[in-house]
C-alpha cells in the first residue's frame, strides 16, 4: 500500500541566500543547541466533523505551496556560505493514526510527540512534518511539526490561525495572499536601504556590548545540580492581570513590565546593578511581512540598568530599552560576530548575555479582568502553579524566559543553568515577580524595597 502524502505542483523553484533571521537560526542550530530537535515546533489542529482525509490533505498542499518556507532546503555552498533552495514541486509525506476506540486526545498527543523526535535533515528533507488523526474513516485532527528554521512566534500565531479557519470550512478554498516571501526579504537585506538598516543595528550591538562588559562579575554562584539545566512553567492569573494594572498605568507594554519585575529580582539575587541580556524582537514593521509565514525574527542585546526611585520608574526605562532593541533589530550575524567572539557567529555573545527574553505572544489591547481589586489578586495568586517540566545534563543557556501567554493568565516557561541560578533561586525569584507585581499594581515600590515586597532572600 502506498504511503499518504501531500503533492504540491506547477511552483517555480528559487534559490537564494539566507535571510539575516536564517542566518542567525543555523547558527543556534547547529553550534549552539546540543540536541537542536527540542526547538523542533508543534501544531495542532481540530478538524471539523465531516471533513474526509483528502480534504484535510488538500489544505496541506495548499499550505506548502502557497508558503515558500514549508517547501525550503538549505545548502552550504563550497566556498561555505548558506543558500536556501525553494522547491517547486514534491511530495510531504504523511503519517495517518487510526484513533479506534482510543481517547482522541491521547491519540493526537502521541502522534504528536512521535512526529516531534528526531532532527531534520535540513539539506535533505523538507523542514515539515504532517500527521492526520481519523476515526471511523474521518479526520479529527491535524498535526504539523516544524523545524525552527522554519517559522517564528509570529508566523505560529498566523499557521495555527489559518488552518482553524480552513479546517472549519469546506477544506479547499484558498486562503489569502501570505505576504513578502522569505526570498524576497533576503534580497530586501541586501539593497542599500537594508544595508544601512543592518549598519545601525551593528553599532548598537556594539555600543550594548560595551556596556555589558562592564557589569561586574555575580556576587553569587550556586553549586550546581545535577542534571544541570532545568526547565519550570509557571502559570498565574495574577501576574498577568497585575502586570496589565501597572501596564495601563504607565502606558508601557506588558512585556516590558515582567521584564522589569524578572530583571530587577535576578539582578539583587546575583549582586549586579545591570542585567545583560538578548531580546528576540519580531521584525514585522512593514506590511509586506505581516502575513509571512517564515523566519524573520532575530535577538537583539539591552544592558538594563537596574536604577530608578522606584519600580515603576525601571518599568518605563525598560519599555524604552525594549523599543530601542526592537528598532536596531535587524543585522547581519557576520557583521556582529567579531564584536562578540571573532570568528564564530553570535557564541561568544550567547554566552555574554545570560538572560533571554523571549516574548513572542500576540499583544492584545488588553487583559479581561477575571480577578477584582488588589485583594482579589492576591486571592488569586494562591492558585498560581510552579512545575519543573524537562531536565538535561547538555544545553547552553543560564536564563531563558520564554512567554507562551499574557493575556487572562500567564503561562511563562523558564530554561535555567543551575550553575547560575539554583531551581530554588528560580522559583524565588517567580514567585517574588508576581508579589511585586501585585503590590506594585497597588501602590508605588520604592526600588531598594523589592525585596522586601517581594520577599526575595539575599543574604
Amino acid at each position: 500500500m502506498t504511503a499518504p502524502t501531500a503533492s504540491f505542483d506547477g511552483l517555480t523553484s528559487r534559490t537564494g541566500p539566507l535571510t539575516w533571521a536564517q542566518r542567525w537560526s543555523w547558527d543556534v542550530l547547529r553550534e549552539l543547541v546540543p540536541k537542536e530537535d527540542r526547538l523542533n515546533i508543534v501544531i495542532r489542529a481540530e478538524v471539523t466533523a465531516g471533513l474526509g482525509t483528502d480534504k484535510v490533505l488538500a489544505v496541506v498542499t495548499d499550505l506548502v505551496g502557497r508558503h515558500e518556507t514549508l517547501r525550503t532546503t538549505y545548502s552550504v555552498l563550497p566556498d561555505g556560505d548558506l543558500e536556501q533552495v525553494v522547491h517547486g514541486s514534491g511530495e510531504v509525506p504523511v503519517t495517518i493514526r487510526d484513533a479506534g476506540d482510543d481517547p482522541i486526545d491521547g491519540v493526537v498527543e502521541e502522534l504528536a510527540m512521535e512526529l516531534y523526535r528526531g532532527r531534520f535533515d535540513l539539506a535533505a528533507d523538507l523542514p515539515i512534518r504532517v500527521g492526520v488523526v481519523t476515526r471511523s474513516g474521518e479526520a479529527t485532527h491535524l498535526v504539523v511539526v516544524l523545524s525552527n528554521m522554519t517559522v517564528d512566534g509570529w508566523g505560529i500565531y498566523l499557521l495555527e490561525r489559518e488552518l482553524a479557519a480552513r479546517l472549519a470550512g469546506d477544506g479547499v478554498s484558498r486562503a489569502p495572499w501570505p505576504g513578502q516571501q522569505p526570498l524576497d526579504q533576503a534580497a530586501d537585506e541586501r539593497s542599500p536601504a537594508g544595508l544601512r538598516v543592518a549598519a545601525a543595528g551593528t553599532r548598537h550591538w556594539a555600543r550594548e556590548l560595551a556596556r555589558i562588559a562592564e557589569i561586574p562579575q555575580p556576587l553569587r554562584r550556586p553549586a550546581g545540580e545535577r542534571p544541570r539545566f532545568w526547565c519550570a512553567e509557571f502559570t498565574s492569573v495574577a501576574l498577568s492581570q497585575a502586570a496589565h494594572l501597572i501596564a495601563e498605568q504607565r502606558r508601557v507594554p506588558p512585556s516590558a513590565v515582567l521584564l522589569a519585575a524578572v530583571s530587577a529580582l535576578v539582578g539583587r539575587h546575583l549582586g549586579q546593578p545591570s542585567c545583560g541580556l538578548f531580546v528576540v524582537v519580531s521584525n514585522r514593521y512593514q506590511p509586506t511581512v505581516r502575513g509571512t509565514v517564515g523566519k524573520l525574527f532575530q535577538s537583539s542585546p539591552v544592558c538594563l540598568d537596574l536604577v530608578g526611585e522606584s519600580f515603576g520608574d525601571l518599568v518605563e526605562a525598560t519599555s524604552r530599552r525594549l523599543l530601542r532593541a526592537s528598532r536596531f533589530g535587524q543585522c547581519d550575524p557576520l557583521q556582529v560576530a567579531p564584536l562578540v567572539h571573532g570568528d564564530g557567529p553570535h557564541r561568544g555573545a550567547h554566552l555574554a548575555l545570560p538572560m533571554v527574553y523571549d516574548y513572542h505572544h500576540r499583544e492584545e489591547a488588553g487583559a479581561d479582568r477575571v480577578v477584582d481589586g488588589i485583594d482579589g489578586l492576591r486571592a488569586a495568586a494562591v492558585h498560581s502553579t510552579f512545575r519543573w517540566l524537562d531536565a538535561l545534563d547538555e544545553e547552553n543557556m543560564c536564563l531563558y524566559v520564554q512567554v507562551h501567554e499574557f493575556g487572562v493568565r500567564a503561562r511563562v516557561v523558564f530554561w535555567i543553568d543551575t550553575n547560575y541560578l539554583s531551581r530554588a533561586d528560580l522559583a524565588a525569584i517567580v514567585f517574588g515577580a508576581e508579589r511585586l507585581l501585585i503590590e506594585g499594581a497597588a501602590a508605588e515600590v520604592p526600588l531598594d524595597r523589592i525585596e522586601v515586597v517581594s520577599g526575595l532572600n539575599t543574604k
